[in-house]
């Protein structure tokens, strides 16, 4: 998934929440979430997803499946956290960005927005 259509998605999710409708969070049953996880409208947890203590998932943000973010990371709106990728402790990811599957960002790093980190890969390298 690349940043434009992640982008026209958050822009969908933005304008029914402007129409006042109520857009749930979702989370797996086999999802794990830390006791002060904060999760915005429209968020997505699936199977095997873990999000830590401190993490906070902006609108429209997907942790796909087995994908983990770690202690007092925040994702911004619109990203997207693909299976098996590891957001280690206290990143931030800007909106509308593609994690790849496999991929690990270190700890303390900023991605910017509209950014991929490709699958399997290391950020920074």
């Amino acid at each position: 998934m690349d940043p434009d259509t992640l982008m026209r998605r958050l822009k969908m999710l933005d304008r029914y929440l402007m129409d006042g409708h109520d857009v749930p969070t979702i989370v797996h049953p086999r999802a794990i979430l830390g006791e002060t996880v904060h999760l915005e409208p429209g968020v997505i947890v699936l199977s095997g997803g873990i999000v830590n203590s401190g993490a906070h998932l902006d609108r429209g943000v997907i942790v796909n499946t087995g994908a983990i973010v770690e202690h007092d990371s925040r994702v911004e709106a619109g990203t997207h956290v693909a299976p098996g990728a590891i957001l280690l402790g206290d990143v931030k990811v800007g909106s509308c960005s593609m994690i790849g599957a496999g991929a690990v960002v270190l700890p303390g790093t900023s991605v910017a927005a509209a950014t991929i980190v490709r699958a399997g890969n290391r950020y920074p390298n």
